[in-house]
């Protein structure tokens, strides 16, 4: 299976991490692509141009990370991480949400010139993630299965893209990240980078 995605890549690491969280990592040819550059989107697998996307060995190419990792457990036979109740996979949305809102401040500003950018749409993702991160917070200890593998993906992001801040004002998350990171020597490879 070749998994098309990239370093910093929030919803890859999600993959590469569940991968990893079901022994089914070693499986998998990573290959990492740009997605920036449009004129290569169009022999993209995906036609949304977007990664991760999972290419099968019969070709069917699997897009979406949800979607990704439900097939990843179900090939594992590991699907019992996968979120079953409606208040995990709220959770999971939350985790979702989050990592959008993350992603749209950094191509906010790569995809568009100074004089383009909008103040206002910027601190609407800003506090999305803010939000997204308070409300998480009394949560940690339901996060679970593919939702870790989520959550880990998105606080590495924030590491990335938004620096020591956020850890600053939400120390549970902070903690939570770090202590995911210590009980798993192969994540440092696998989180954005």
């Amino acid at each position: 299976m070749k998994l098309l995605s990239s370093p910093a890549s929030p919803f890859g690491s999600k993959v590469k991490i569940w991968a990893h969280m079901i022994g089914i990592y070693d499986q998998l040819d990573i290959q990492n692509i740009d997605t920036i550059d449009l004129a290569k989107q169009a022999q993209h697998p995906n036609p949304l141009g977007k990664i991760p996307c999972l290419i099968l060995d019969n070709d069917l190419a699997v897009f979406d990370s949800a979607v990704i990792c439900q097939y990843l457990a179900e090939q594992a036979d590991q699907t019992e991480g996968l979120p079953g109740t409606t208040a995990q996979r709220v959770l999971g949305a939350a985790i979702t949400g989050l990592t959008e809102a993350a992603l749209l401040i950094v191509y906010e500003s790569r995809m568009r010139s100074a004089d383009q950018i909008s103040d206002g749409w910027l601190a609407m993702q800003r506090l999305k993630t803010e939000r997204s991160l308070l409300w998480l917070q009394p949560r940690l200890a339901e996060v679970s299965g593919l939702n870790a593998a989520a959550l880990a993906a998105a606080l590495s992001y924030l590491d990335l893209r938004m620096g020591q801040q956020w850890r600053d004002d939400h120390l549970d998350c902070a903690d939570w990240l770090d202590r995911f990171s210590n009980q798993n020597d192969w994540f440092t490879a696998v989180r954005p980078h």
